[in-house]
């Protein structure tokens, strides 16, 4: 089911639609998903905020349809939407919504950024998505312990999902995430 007002292809818009399901969550689960409208990609984002559009989406198990002239796509837009493992955690069989663990806000109250949690396979797995997200226009350094993430015990395995790279399997991280972009384990 649709969820909120029609999406523009601006990074503002985005962000809004993907708010508007915060609380949503708990209905979302395999047969029944919030729809979070088509994606922009393509029309007009910059391919940063194309990156983190589509991350949040596949974050957010929401149906992945594209609104876009798909013959004028660049091979970096189409990229971004060939990402194996991102559709693969959208497509996760437990298909569960991820929530924000964390935030940052300005001195005045804007949301800076967020860290959200996708449960992978099943609620409270011992894998999970972890999405570092920026909605701001400088760079920010997101940090988080393991276990705030709900991971307990020895982490066996983080893989950064854009770089497709393995990374130190650590309790802590620290990452520095660019304007409007996103970094997903």
């Amino acid at each position: 089911w649709r969820t909120g007002a029609d999406i523009n292809p601006n990074f503002p818009s985005v962000m809004y639609q993907v708010d508007s399901i915060k609380p949503l969550a708990r209905y979302c689960g395999p047969g029944h998903v919030n729809d979070l409208d088509m994606m922009q990609i393509g029309n007009g984002l910059t391919l940063t905020e194309e990156k983190t559009h589509f991350s949040m989406w596949c974050m957010m198990s929401t149906p992945l349809m594209l609104g876009c002239d798909l013959t004028k796509l660049s091979e970096a837009t189409l990229n971004i939407i060939k990402n194996k493992e991102l559709i693969a955690i959208n497509q996760d069989e437990a298909c569960l919504q991820a929530f924000p663990i964390k935030d940052w806000h300005s001195e005045k109250g804007k949301l800076l950024a967020e860290i959200w949690i996708k449960d992978l396979g099943k609620k409270h797995s011992n894998q999970k998505a972890i999405a570092f997200v920026n909605r701001s226009t400088e760079p920010i350094t997101l940090d988080l312990k393991a276990e705030e993430a709900g991971l307990t015990g020895q982490i066996l395995s983080v893989r950064d999902l854009w770089t497709h790279e393995e990374l130190p399997c650590i309790n802590e991280f620290s990452v520095t995430v660019q304007p409007h972009d996103v970094v997903i384990y």
